[in-house]
């Protein structure tokens, strides 16, 4: 049973499950920032949010599985479908299960906010889900799959988490959306560079395959610096800012530009197999970004 278990928890990949856990957290902290939080909208967003991502990391593996993709040379982490682990009817009902799970909660919200138009949202978040690697014309395959993530993982997570609580939408929150979506973006840029030959082996075309690991490494680098500086215009514009709160918090999100500059030296110095544990320390930069921008808005209010 614990074996079992732990197959299907690493199946899920918790390493990426920050990109969904971190839009919910950094919409919510805006809408606290502005007296406007309340747990329940944002619970049920944190779930949609999160079995969405699981599902579309299933049907990842389900979808690559299906055009031969983890095949022997496969650099990243083994997956259960190559090794015969698990079936292929196994990982659908897996993927239909999270699916169901992401509309009751998405559901919820419809009932909880009144907004009945957020059902046509859903739904086009659930179809990118499946669509980020299935479908007649895969994002992933298509050099799409960083404006999804910055898209999805960062616009409409960040955005739509604030709207369920305040039911409105802002500029800042939009900012900090596009900032979440950028450093998330890194974790798939660390994917795509490590995977570089065997992407384009496969025929699979991603930013990195395109231009290149110079091309990536830039990208790594630079989503993280925009990104920082986004975040600080984004608090900038939750509160009255004075040239004293923009000092302050510009010197708190130089501390994850501290750990992001870490991370991307690494990326330098890596490749293949190597640079499997950066993602986890690309997701956690992401963790400590959001942090710290709670930092910034909230120590501004208390």
């Amino acid at each position: 049973m614990d074996s079992k278990f732990g197959l299907w928890f690493s199946i899920i990949r918790p390493r990426t499950l920050p990109a969904s856990v971190a839009g919910v957290v950094a919409g919510s902290v805006y809408a606290w920032s502005q007296g406007c939080f309340v747990w329940f909208p944002a619970l049920a967003a944190l779930i949609f949010a999160v079995s969405a991502q699981i599902a579309s990391n299933l049907a990842n593996d389900y979808f690559d599985f299906l055009k031969g993709a983890d095949g022997e040379g496969r650099v990243g982490p083994k997956r259960s479908l190559a090794t015969g682990e698990v079936s292929p009817k196994s990982m659908v009902a897996a993927t239909a299960v999270a699916l169901v799970i992401a509309a009751l909660s998405g559901l919820s919200l419809l009932f909880i906010t009144g907004k009945y138009w957020l059902l046509g949202a859903g739904i086009v978040i659930v179809l990118a889900a499946l669509a980020y690697s299935g479908g007649p014309y895969p994002l992933s395959r298509h050099a799409l799959g960083d404006v999804a993530v910055v898209l999805f993982f960062g616009l409409v997570s960040v955005c739509f988490t604030y709207y369920v609580q305040t039911l409105v939408f802002d500029w800042g929150v939009l900012l900090l959306g596009l900032a979440v979506g950028l450093v998330t973006d890194n974790i798939l840029v660390v994917n795509n560079y490590r995977d570089m030959e065997q992407d384009a082996a496969n025929g699979k075309h991603t930013l990195v395959t395109e231009y290149g690991r110079r091309f990536g490494q830039r990208l790594y680098y630079w989503n993280g610096v925009a990104a920082m500086f986004l975040a600080i215009f984004a608090a900038a514009m939750s509160s009255h800012y004075g040239w004293e709160d923009w000092l302050r918090a510009y010197v708190i999100m130089s501390f994850y530009l501290l750990f992001h500059t870490y991370t991307h030296q690494s990326l330098k110095r890596l490749q293949g197999t190597a640079l499997n544990p950066l993602l986890g320390r690309t997701a956690r930069n992401l963790l400590v970004f959001v942090a710290l921008f709670g930092v910034i808005v909230l120590t501004d209010i208390l």
